[in-house]
C-alpha cells in the first residue's frame, strides 16, 4: 500500500498541523519551565469562584505527561480528515467551541456531583489538556464518515467508535484522566453535529473568539499583576484562600 508523502498530508490540514505544532512548542516550554497543573489546569473553584477565566485557554492547550501529548497528537492527526472534508473554517470554529463548551459542561456535571452526590473531591480537581477537543472532533467524524477508520496509536478502529473505544483506551493508558471531562467532548461533538451551535455564525464566532480574549486577559491580570503589565487593573486583588489538597487531572 502507497503511503502519502507527509508534506501533502500537512499541507492538505494546515490548521490542524499549526495546533499540533503549537501543542508541541507548549509542551517543551511547560517541560522548561517546570510548570504544573494547578498552574495551568482547569478547576472548578478558581474558574468558576475566583474567576480566573484563562484557564480556559492553558488548560485546554497544556500537556505534562508525554504520554498523554502523544496520544492527544495522534489521535488529532488522525481528526484531520474533518479539516479536509469541512474546510478550515468549520474545523476552527469546531475546535474552540469544543474548548470551551466542553469545560462549561464539565463545571455542571462536576457540579451536579458535588451539589448532589457529594462528591467534594471535584473541587481539587485539577483537568489538563487537549483531550475534550480531540473527543469532539472525534464525535463530529463518526457521525459525518461512519467508513471511515480511526487510528489509534497504530491500532485502526471503526469511526463509529472512535470516541468510546478511545474514552477506554485512555481510561486504561492514563488511571487518573478525566471521565466527565472525555465525556464532555463528546457530548459537545455530537451537539455541534446536529445543529445546536449552527446559530453561531462567523460573524457570532469572531466576536465570541474577542470576549473570551479579553475576558482571559483581564483575569489573567487579576491573578498575576506584574505578568500582564500593559492592561489597567481596577479592582484590587482578593487574597487567595483556598489552600486545598491538590488533584491533578487529565483531559
Amino acid at each position: 500500500m502507497e503511503v502519502e508523502p507527509l508534506l501533502p498530508q500537512i499541507l492538505s490540514a494546515p490548521a490542524s498541523s499549526v495546533t499540533i505544532i503549537l501543542l508541541c512548542a507548549l509542551w517543551i516550554i511547560i517541560q522548561l519551565k517546570k510548570l504544573d497543573y494547578h498552574i495551568l489546569g482547569f478547576n472548578y473553584l478558581k474558574v468558576g469562584v475566583e474567576g480566573e477565566y484563562w484557564r480556559f485557554i492553558s488548560s485546554s492547550l497544556s500537556h505534562i505527561s508525554i504520554i498523554h501529548l502523544v496520544f492527544n497528537v495522534a489521535s488529532l492527526w488522525s481528526c484531520r480528515q474533518l479539516e479536509i472534508i469541512k474546510g478550515q473554517l468549520y474545523y476552527v470554529k469546531s475546535s474552540v467551541i469544543l474548548a470551551f463548551f466542553s469545560l462549561i459542561l464539565m463545571m455542571c456535571m462536576q457540579y451536579i456531583l458535588i451539589r448532589f452526590f457529594h462528591k467534594n473531591e471535584q473541587l481539587h480537581v485539577f483537568s489538563l489538556g487537549y483531550s475534550c477537543v480531540v473527543f469532539g472532533l472525534m464525535s463530529i467524524l463518526c457521525m459525518m464518515t461512519p467508513e471511515y477508520r480511526f487510528n489509534i496509536l497504530g491500532v485502526s478502529v471503526p469511526i463509529t467508535i472512535a470516541p468510546f473505544s478511545s474514552l477506554i483506551f485512555t481510561q486504561l493508558l492514563v488511571p487518573n484522566a478525566s471521565f466527565i471531562g472525555h465525556l464532555a467532548g463528546v457530548l459537545v461533538g455530537f451537539a455541534i453535529f446536529f445543529g445546536i451551535f449552527d446559530w453561531m455564525s462567523t460573524v457570532h464566532f469572531v466576536l465570541f473568539s474577542v470576549w473570551m480574549g479579553i475576558a482571559s486577559l483581564y483575569s489573567l491580570q487579576h491573578t498575576f499583576p506584574s505578568l500582564v503589565k500593559f492592561i489597567p487593573l481596577y479592582v484590587s486583588a482578593t487574597p487567595v484562600n483556598s489552600l486545598f489538597h491538590l488533584q491533578q487531572d487529565i483531559v
